[in-house]
């Protein structure tokens, strides 16, 4: 039986916490509707992408920009942002790695 790669299930698991963040920011009433929503959109866009080897990276890299997004709100809202958006940009940087460590980016098939 073959097993999945840490980095596979961690790519998952991140994925299915913050998607289920997203869904959750919706029903947030200390956010305004038109930025819950946009950010919502956004992070579950992020989220397809980063799920699909083909555009990890891009979906990597969206994700850190809802993350910096959801944290300027957060300072916007004069609430500290919160220490796990800190592991879940580790998180996705180790997903990143390990995907560029095992097949090279841009086009190799």
């Amino acid at each position: 039986m073959l097993l999945p790669r840490p980095a596979s299930l961690l790519r998952w698991s991140l994925s299915a916490v913050l998607g289920i963040q997203a869904i959750s920011l919706l029903f947030d009433h200390g956010v305004q509707p038109l930025i819950a929503v946009t950010l919502a959109a956004l992070e579950l866009a992020a989220i397809v992408l980063f799920l699909v080897p083909r555009t990890l990276i891009w979906g990597a890299i969206l994700l850190i920009v809802v993350l910096a997004l959801a944290a300027a709100v957060h300072l916007s809202l004069k609430q500290a942002p919160s220490l796990a958006y800190l592991v879940y940009a580790a998180a996705i940087w180790v997903v990143v790695q390990d995907a560029r460590r095992t097949r090279p980016i841009g086009g190799g098939r």
